[in-house]
C-alpha cells in the first residue's frame, strides 16, 4: 500500500500492513535475514513514495534524510538509491550525526551565536 497523506501535510507510512506480511512470512519459517532485508526494502519504497507524492504536490526534487532512523546504514543506502533511481537529489548526514549529536551541535552554535551577539 502507498503512504496515505494526511490532513496537515505529512504522510502515514502503512507500516503495519508491513509488520502483518513480515509475521505471515515468519510463521511460514522464513529465514529471519531474509525478512529484516525485505523489511528495510518496503520501509525504503514507502520512503520513496511519500516522497513522490510530496514532490506532486511542491515541485520539489530534493530530499533530506535526518534523524535517528537514518543511522541505519542499510536503510539510508536502500532509500538513497531509491531516490537517486527515480531522479531525486538526496540530501544526507555525513559530517555530523543524524540523531541527539547533531541537535547537541545545533543548540551549541545556537549558544554561540547568541554569547557573541
Amino acid at each position: 500500500a502507498a503512504p496515505s497523506a494526511l490532513a496537515n501535510g505529512c504522510f502515514h507510512l502503512p507500516t503495519g500492513e508491513l509488520f502483518h506480511s513480515l509475521l505471515r512470512k515468519r510463521l511460514s519459517h522464513l529465514p529471519t535475514e531474509q525478512l529484516a532485508y525485505e523489511f528495510h526494502e518496503e520501509l525504503a519504497l514507502q520512503i520513496l513514495q511519500g516522497c513522490q507524492r510530496s514532490s506532486e504536490l511542491t515541485g520539489l526534487r530534493t530530499i533530506a534524510l535526518s534523524g535517528g532512523v537514518f543511522q541505519n546504514t542499510l536503510l539510508l543506502r536502500l532509500t538513497c538509491d531509491l531516490l537517486k533511481a527515480s531522479g531525486f537529489r538526496c540530501l544526507h548526514h555525513h559530517l555530523i550525526p543524524a540523531n541527539d549529536g547533531g541537535i547537541a551541535l545545533g543548540q551549541a552554535v545556537a549558544a554561540m551565536y547568541a554569547v557573541q551577539s
